[in-house]
């Protein structure tokens, strides 16, 4: 760059420019909001981003996901009606059957 500080870390709203970019906003609409160039904002994405912040949004929508899976899972086992879970199964909790579990772990993805 040329000794040059990139536009898009000297500006005031530099961290809501970056959860944006995290969160994979259109340049264009980060753009139109701040009055940087979307060049710029491509330039500071593919080279200032921090690593870190990418990696945290990837965790946070991994952690999403399980949150999820583990309400469908639940919702499921709630949908058994009680006296199918004690006519069907000599367990206490019908979610430990073998066949039951398969067919959750299978739904789930």
């Amino acid at each position: 760059m040329g000794g040059q500080t990139c536009l898009t870390c000297r500006y005031e709203a530099r961290e809501a420019i970056d959860a944006a970019l995290v969160a994979g906003e259109p340049l264009r609409d980060i753009a139109g909001r701040t009055g940087l160039s979307k060049s710029s904002l491509d330039r500071h994405k593919r080279d200032h981003l921090s690593a870190t912040l990418v990696k945290a949004a990837e965790a946070t929508a991994y952690a999403k996901t399980v949150t999820l899976l583990l309400e469908v899972s639940e919702a499921q086992r709630q949908a058994i009606p009680k006296t199918c879970r004690r006519s069907l199964w000599p367990r206490t909790d019908p979610m430990q059957s073998p066949r039951i579990t398969g067919l959750i772990a299978f739904e789930s993805f």
